[in-house]
């Protein structure tokens, strides 16, 4: 859809649909590494590695999923059905996952513990790789985009809100422990699922992709790799994204372990820290789509990465003693510049795949995206395992009551230091990118259809 801009319900029927995902992948994210560890009790090298394989895994389903999408071919569109299958699967999966210790007691907590993360690997798979391959086919306005994004920025902060407020409330509620954490799976694979049957139906208005302009069927797949690859402004935002997503997986990975061990607070605290986190990055969207639309993704995107870094690094001055005013002041300046990084890098994704439709002739929607959901599995992969590992080797100890200097100091720098050089790293990355709204529509116009032939010769 073009020119008259796209009804706002639809706009905001898909941004909602970021909604459940972003409750699945912030409950996990935020709770499963610390659950592992001292509730299943595997050791944090061990639990970090599982967690990797499972999304190592995901490098190879994701662009297999956006191909089977992109293949689709049914009344409720390409893309919808799957939108209804993976949110109910993925409601099933949190509860699994989260369920493990109390329900099969007596099984290999490693096996099992592999076996359930790639069925959530699988499940978020099925709905994220389709989900991110609506936004370049629903329309070619720059507008609209960034108006869908804004809305998916906004319930992203929202599922983390979910997720990391309501998720660790839930298990303190439930009497914590194993039991507090399958009560809590319980309650978000409810939501899962509810939310999206909701949204398959909020989003029925049927949508068609552009067609391809110029079909050229017979491109062997070495030489589609090398059209994607020489898609310069998209092999950036995957570097870009990969740089983000590690600092995010270390620092998400390891919060439950800084309020437990270095804030001495309880799970209820960590919900109250995720709340004001995730209010600055909800509050702070619509401040850095204005910021963007004068001063241009490059600029909003360094701005926000300036404010994450610097904040990040004042956690190097928390300890006990503080009190949870300051420390809720502090992750809420934190989410703003969370907002401003996520608002920017996810707008530049249909930017990118129209590049390349505009560029090759072909409608790949769906491949980019399952490239682009690759780099973030990957990039949680890369990050998890660093901090299992570093935890692992700095002599972290799994269900214990105390813990070594050694450890603690591992918990303040992947709070700190560690995802503030990566968010500075993608700052820097970010310089090498060219694309915007001025390149794009000249491409639309050499590539639209002369409306009067005889008047070009």
């Amino acid at each position: 859809m073009t020119g008259q801009g796209l009804p706002k319900r639809l706009v905001i029927a898909w941004g909602l649909g970021t909604l459940p995902m972003a409750i699945y992948f912030n409950a996990f994210n935020i709770l499963a590494l610390r659950y592992l560890t001292d509730i299943v009790g595997l050791a944090a090298a061990s639990a970090g590695l599982l967690i990797s394989l499972s999304k190592l895994y995901d490098a190879v389903s994701d662009p297999v999923m956006g191909a089977i999408s992109d293949k689709t071919k049914t009344a409720s569109g390409r893309r919808r059905p799957y939108l209804l299958l993976g949110g109910l699967l993925c409601g099933l999966s949190i509860y699994g996952l989260f369920a493990l210790p109390t329900l099969l007691p007596g099984v290999n907590p490693a096996w099992l513990v592999g076996g359930l993360l790639i069925l959530y690997a699988t499940t978020y798979t099925i709905y994220n790789v389709p989900y991110m391959a609506m936004p370049a086919e629903i329309t070619t306005e720059a507008k609209d985009r960034s108006a869908m994004m804004s809305v998916r920025v906004m319930c992203i902060g929202a599922g983390g809100l979910i997720a990391g407020t309501l998720g660790p409330k839930i298990v303190s509620y439930a009497g914590g422990g194993a039991e507090g954490h399958q009560f809590m799976g319980l309650t978000l694979g409810v939501a899962i699922a509810l939310l999206s049957v909701i949204i398959f139906m909020a989003t029925q208005q049927k949508v068609q992709s552009p067609p391809p302009l110029a079909p050229r069927s017979t491109l062997s797949l070495r030489e589609k790799a090398a059209a994607v690859a020489a898609n310069r402004p998209f092999m950036l935002l995957l570097l870009l994204k990969l740089c983000i997503l590690c600092g995010v997986a270390v620092s998400s990975a390891t919060l439950a372990y800084f309020v437990v061990w270095v804030l001495g607070r309880t799970y209820a605290d960590l919900g109250t820290v995720i709340m004001f986190t995730t209010l600055g990055q909800i509050l702070g969207t619509p401040l850095w789509l204005k910021v963007a639309g004068k001063l241009g993704k490059r600029k909003t995107f360094v701005t926000s990465a300036i404010i994450f870094a610097g904040i990040s690094m004042t956690w190097l001055l928390a300890d006990s003693a503080e009190p949870l005013w300051l420390t809720s002041i502090r992750v809420f300046a934190k989410g703003l510049g969370t907002g401003g990084i996520l608002l920017v890098s996810q707008a530049m994704l249909p930017d990118t795949v129209e590049y390349d439709r505009l560029r090759t002739g072909l409608a790949r929607e769906g491949v980019l995206s399952g490239l682009y959901t690759t780099i973030e599995k990957i990039s949680f992969a890369l990050g998890t395992a660093l901090t299992g590992l570093y935890l692992g080797a700095m002599n972290y100890v799994s269900r214990a009551d105390s813990q070594p200097e050694s450890a603690i100091s591992a918990i303040y720098a992947c709070q700190s230091t560690i995802p503030a050089l990566f968010i500075l790293l993608a700052a820097g990355v970010l310089m090498f990118y060219s694309l915007d709204d001025g390149v794009l529509e000249k491409l639309r116009r050499q590539s639209a259809p002369n409306p009067n032939p005889a008047a070009a010769v």
